[in-house]
């Protein structure tokens, strides 16, 4: 990694803002952060960083607490990770629900779909995915208390041959006189189980286009859950009368579409924490 870094430095004013931003939070990552990378950074603090699509600067604001940064680089990534947020969040904010779900169709969808085409992103990093859940008032679990559900979680088979990413939740939901609880756990492109957009849709996104987002976990996990709370009678019930807590552990950071389906699932389920 040095070596790259070193070579990156001396031919530093013929790289473009996606590979300097790039091999950054290679370095962040990869806990190299040691290295000589102050020109990098000097570069990127510069009308470089204004060139990055909203999904580097979201890897960047990740890498900022690792990084020997100086002058207003930490405060210019903040910038620009809350100008994309809000780009995102005002798409999400008006989205509505019809009495049978979201489809694909739905031009709130399509609104979101060109809201993350405009921003340049497939996912905006942690940093970037806290804010914008928070700014749609998706709230996020303390420490304590993952540590605490954590243990309830099941267990998912490893792969030795392969990284698994995956989601678990926990639930504990009320649907008027009745109630359902339990735990439940899929892995990302797996098709055991599988379930259909019925109630909730995921979204295409603009830098990984051909990915089938309905093969998230996040995704199949809510999706399975709106089956079992929409099915029967329970579909007539008004929306208040559905209430409980979800919680939702994922493995890696979460992809636009899938917080855009969680977002969904609060529309639909608005009492449901």
């Amino acid at each position: 990694m040095g070596a790259i870094v070193a070579c990156s430095c001396e031919h530093i004013t013929v790289l473009d803002a996606r590979q300097v931003a790039s091999i950054v939070w290679s370095c962040a990552q990869l806990t190299v952060a040691h290295l000589p990378l102050m020109p990098l950074l000097d570069a990127l603090d510069s009308p470089l960083l204004d060139d990055l699509p909203a999904q580097q600067v979201g890897w960047l604001a990740d890498s900022m607490p690792l990084l020997p940064c100086r002058g207003r680089l930490p405060e210019r990534v903040a910038q620009r990770l809350g100008a994309s947020v809000n780009i995102l969040a005002e798409s999400l904010s008006s989205m509505a629900a019809a009495p049978d779900g979201f489809s694909e169709t739905s031009e709130s969808l399509r609104s979101f779909a060109e809201a993350a085409s405009r921003v340049a992103a497939d996912q905006l990093g942690d940093s970037g995915s806290r804010l914008l859940l928070r700014t749609c008032g998706i709230g996020e679990m303390s420490p304590a208390a993952a540590m605490v559900l954590s243990p309830e979680l099941p267990v998912v088979q490893k792969d030795s041959k392969r990284l698994l990413v995956r989601a678990s939740s926990i639930f504990h939901i009320k649907i008027g006189e009745s109630e359902l609880k339990g735990t439940s756990v899929a892995v990302s492109g797996a098709k055991d189980g599988l379930r259909g957009n019925r109630w909730i849709s995921p979204v295409q996104l603009p830098v990984a286009k051909l990915v089938d987002r309905s093969l998230c976990g996040e995704f199949q996990l809510l999706a399975r859950l709106c089956d079992e709370i929409l099915r029967g009678d329970y579909v007539s019930l008004p929306s208040d009368a559905v209430a409980g807590s979800v919680h939702l552990f994922v493995t890696a950071t979460p992809c636009l579409s899938c917080i855009a389906v969680l977002c969904q699932f609060h529309r639909l389920f608005p009492e449901i924490q």
